[in-house]
């Protein structure tokens, strides 16, 4: 997972989802829920065996569709079978133009599927009939087909919202690229020392400050990750300023600390659809109480869940009250969240101040120092299933797994140890039907309060058996018991996994409501990573005629897991805007100025000569960023390349800037003072230009993309990525052409360690390739501009690009992550009323006083 401060970020993400995965898993993806076998398996089925496995062949109706769409054809047949069944109730004007106005809808429109109006228009009078049916299954019916209507429309709703955004967000699919959002809130005292008006003496003051930040920071990382931060920093600040006739002298100093919470997004589409929006359905509704209600708007997750939760019932209804055939074809809302870091910052400021009183705009300078030191602590979170590292389940409490080991000791047998997997698998598969379908009627307002009753009952029986309350706390119950049944079936050579990925599947997927985060700590045994950086920043103010800007120096020591990101870094940042006709600007001098900047702060030798055009105004700022990069692999004695700095690359960024603030202050001599302020700023990428010396950029780059689109080259990122910077290409294939050269002994190094590594088939292989690769080169250099030869070079680069990958995952596995305490404990997976009331021992339920000692049935009682 990714890490960032201040543009310091860390990327473990494809780490936590190689290593940490289990590649049987089923996927936590939108998927198509089947109700038909659980219609004769679930409470009040009104359907045979026979019947639903006649049904199952040939649906008749199918209410909502893959793509959230609604066939008119389809709703047809239900509003007619619907109306039919309310003509034979007793005959109202308000039932009448409610059927009527449903019917204008249905038949009114001439394509096949709902406009988003149409389904609004349907669903709102289907509320509106509801309202008006007496109690009953008839108007439960209509309720729930108002739900599937609702769900409909968010759907078709987010898919709009979706493209719209992903459109907004398409200048982040470049690295650098960020938007963010800060509030700030402050006080200070201050105690000035005054002077009288047009006095040729000094004028002191002194401050002192403590102020608060909110931050949210989103931003793509180098190798095009996507971060979310969220922070809330505090400052401490103090300052002094005096004043000169001919200059003006000044001393700050701060100190600060965040404590940072960041998410990591794979994509630009992947970071939309977290966002998680909330779509308003008050037109909808007919009551004013309901427009008003919590329930009167609702996320795609929501509605989905919601349609899914009340779908079983729904299936029993269609056939029960109106005689019909269907099956509803509802989408099972993800149930993920995206991988976390936790990222502690500590820095201190101390900047000064002086400006020259030089009038002439073509040639005023001034010049502002300010030195910054950061230290940030990184600690990235892994997740492994309890099931997939078998040594650490004794790191559980025994109480998650009592009931089974109970059972175990009285027989150990293989037979056994099945015959209770057999039997955790159908309480846990029971278990998502029955917590699914008692969802549903409580959002169907209780209107069947003993089917209710029922399907509670049955959710308390199934976690009574495992000593558990609550459905978090069943499923962390759950997942400790099939790993512990697991690890004796493996330590008795049982071989065959499928009936052991069968019920970690129906675990780890859960059909109802639950939390993805809280789940995960509780069903998973933590990793962590840990990761340091340490910033050096000199920040340089400059001034030349209608120039504003400044000049950033960063020395960065970063202790990443990748080595290709491990090392020391050197950012240049040059940045400002103009306040007027640049025509007025001299060119020079400012240039003149930068460079004798960096030749001051002893970089000449490593960043040469910078050259900077401002061409932007207003609130808009350019900035111009160039890294150097020494990894630290480059300083082992066996490596025979280049140990300097290498250029990474040059960016060109422009920002915008929104921001508003309000302050006050008052008194007399001592000055208190306080400040509330907001801004947003947004950061486009316009050009990038990758080092034509180094290869370690790119291999972030290729990395991220490969691992990021299933593990293929041929892949958008990678193409856009490589064709952006093809003549940067050109020239990096001729730099490793020549065998004596420092690139070249690079790649050598890198083919060297991947032949220590293989078999002997494999090292055939890779000694073939090396070979080949050179030569292609080589022919790339002698004829630069030959497409054909440039293309066979490309696929022999991009298959020595792949074989980096995998080897450094393992090693990043096996050496940085770290087996980190589960803290989860029986309490855990309880809510705060019920671990209140089981401390007190006066919960009903507690397993304590009640079912400790009551053995597992042999069968479920469903």
């Amino acid at each position: 997972m990714p890490i960032i401060t201040p543009n310091a970020t860390v990327n473990t993400c494809r780490i936590n989802e190689v290593a940490l995965t289990n590649s049987n898993e089923v996927p936590l993806e939108v998927r198509k829920v089947s109700n038909k076998k659980n219609r004769t398996t679930s409470l009040d089925s009104h359907v045979s065996q026979a019947e639903s496995e006649q049904y199952a062949e040939k649906p008749l109706i199918k209410v909502n569709n893959e793509n959230g769409s609604v066939l008119r054809s389809d709703i047809k047949v239900v509003i007619g079978a619907l109306e039919a069944k309310i003509r034979t109730l007793k005959s109202s004007s308000k039932l009448n133009s409610a059927l009527s106005n449903i019917n204008k809808v249905v038949n009114g429109g001439g394509d096949e599927k709902f406009t988003l109006d149409e389904l609004a228009l349907l669903a709102l009078y289907l509320d509106k009939l509801s309202g008006l049916l007496p109690k009953g299954e008839l108007k439960e019916l209509t309720k729930l087909i108002n739900i599937q209507m609702e769900c409909s429309w968010v759907k078709m709703k987010s898919d709009q919202h979706l493209l719209k955004r992903i459109t907004e967000l398409r200048f982040m699919q470049e690295a650098g690229a960020a938007f963010k959002n800060t509030v700030s809130v402050g006080g200070s005292v201050g105690y000035g020392f005054g002077a009288k008006a047009n006095s040729t003496g000094i004028i002191k003051s002194v401050t002192a400050g403590l102020s608060a930040d909110m931050v949210r920071n989103v931003f793509v990382d180098d190798d095009q990750t996507i971060f979310e931060q969220h922070s809330n920093g505090l400052s401490l600040n103090g300052g002094a300023d005096c004043d000169f006739t001919v200059a003006n002298l000044g001393v700050k100093g701060q100190v600060k600390t965040e404590k940072v919470l960041q998410k990591e997004y794979s994509s630009v589409e992947h970071f939309a659809r977290n966002e998680h929006v909330r779509f308003s359905l008050r037109k909808m509704k007919n009551s004013f109480v309901d427009k008003l209600s919590s329930s009167s708007t609702k996320s795609l997750h929501q509605a989905q869940r919601d349609a899914s939760n009340t779908s079983i019932r729904l299936n029993q209804l269609m056939r029960s009250v109106l005689g019909l055939n269907a099956d509803i074809f509802c989408i099972k809302p993800s149930n993920t969240a995206p991988n976390e870091a936790n990222i502690s910052v500590t820095s201190a400021d101390i900047g000064g101040k002086t400006n020259a009183g030089l009038k002439d705009l073509s040639v005023g300078v001034g010049l502002s120092a300010n030195q910054s030191l950061t230290v940030i602590d990184i600690e990235a979170e892994g997740y492994q299933k309890f099931v997939e590292d078998l040594k650490r389940v004794s790191e559980l409490p025994p109480e998650f797994y009592v009931k089974i080991k109970d059972e175990i000791e009285l027989d150990s047998s293989k037979e056994n140890l099945l015959k209770l997997l057999g039997m955790l698998e159908a309480d846990v598969s029971n278990y998502n039907s029955i917590i699914k379908r008692y969802d549903g009627e409580k959002l169907n307002n209780n209107a069947n309060d003993a089917l209710k009753r029922a399907l509670k009952a049955e959710k308390y029986a199934i976690e009574d058996r495992w000593s558990a309350i609550g459905r978090h706390q069943f499923l962390q119950f759950a997942a400790a018991s099939h790993a512990y049944i697991s690890k004796l079936l493996i330590e008795a050579n049982f071989d065959d996994m499928d009936a052991i990925k069968r019920c970690e599947a129906l675990i780890y997927n859960p059909d109802f409501a639950c939390s993805a985060v809280k789940l995960r700590k509780l069903t998973t045994l933590p990793k962590v990573l840990k990761l340091k950086i340490t910033d050096n920043k000199s920040s340089f103010g400059l001034s030349v005629g209608p120039f504003s800007g400044k000049l950033e120096i960063n020395h960065r020591d970063f202790k990443h897991c990748s080595r290709v990101r491990d090392g020391k870094y050197i950012d240049v940042i040059v940045s400002g805007q103009a306040s007027a006709a640049l025509s007025m600007l001299n060119i020079n001098t400012l240039n003149d100025k930068i460079n004798e900047i960096l030749a001051g702060q002893g970089l000449s030798d490593i960043v040469g000569s910078v050259s900077f055009i401002p061409d932007m105004s207003g609130s808009v700022t350019l900035s111009h960023v160039s890294r150097w990069f020494k990894p630290n692999y480059s300083q082992h004695d066996n490596f025979p390349g280049d140990k300097g700095w290498r250029k990474q690359f040059t960016r060109t960024a422009v920002a915008t800037n929104l921001g508003g603030s309000i302050s006050a202050s008052g008194g007399a001599g001592v000055v208190l003072g306080a400040s509330l302020s907001a801004s947003e700023s947004k950061t486009k990428i316009s050009k990038e230009h990758i080092g034509t010396h180094d290869l370690t950029y790119t291999i972030a780059r290729f990395n991220h993309a490969y691992t990021n689109n299933g593990s293929k080259i041929d892949n958008d990122e990678w193409k856009h990525f490589f064709d952006q910077n093809k003549h940067s290409y050109v020239e990096l294939f001729k730099n490793m052409s020549d065998k004596d050269s420092a690139l070249s002994k690079e790649v050598s190094f890198f083919f060297k360690e991947l032949k220590d590594r293989a078999t002997v088939i494999q090292k055939e292989e890779i000694v073939k390739l090396e070979t080949k690769f050179f030569d292609a080169m080589k022919n790339v250099s002698e004829q630069p501009f030959n497409e054909e030869i440039f293309n066979e070079a490309k696929v022999l680069f991009e298959d020595f690009l792949e074989r980096q990958v995998s080897p450094w995952l393992d090693i990043i596995n096996e050496k940085w992550w770290k087996p980190d305490t589960y803290k989860q404990t029986t309490l855990s997976g309880n809510s705060f009323r019920t671990r209140v009331l089981r401390v007190l021992n006066m919960h009903p339920r507690d397993k304590n006083n009640i079912e400790k000692f009551k053995e597992i049935p042999d069968i479920s009682r469903l």
